[in-house]
């Protein structure tokens, strides 16, 4: 498990939970419980799956946004490097521009 952002495997998610990691694995398929697929893999952040736990709630909020951490913080964080990465490479050529423009389109 990362120290930064404490994420978890599904295994690791698994045994916290105490389900199957079939169990789990359906369930974070179904939006049923706060996941992320990564590649092939599932991940889950230990505070927002205490949260959902606890509150019973879908809950979509990143661990960085849950520590309210810093930009440093986030810069040194595998993970929200990783997303940061996977989004912009589903922008298309347009949304680059703009992004790297600063400016918006009409």
């Amino acid at each position: 498990m990362s120290k930064g952002c404490n994420i978890m495997t599904l295994k690791e998610a698994s045994k916290l939970l105490r389900v199957g990691k079939k169990t789990l694995a359906n369930l974070a398929a179904a939006g049923l419980v706060p996941a992320r697929k990564v590649g092939r893999e599932w991940r889950f952040v230990r505070p927002v799956l205490m949260d959902w736990l606890a509150h019973g709630q879908d809950l979509h909020r990143p661990c960085w946004d849950l520590k309210k951490c810093t930009k440093e913080q986030k810069d040194h964080c595998d993970f929200y490097n990783q997303i940061v990465s996977q989004q912009a490479e589903s922008l298309t050529e347009t949304e680059r521009e703009v992004v790297g423009s600063g400016s918006k389109q009409a």
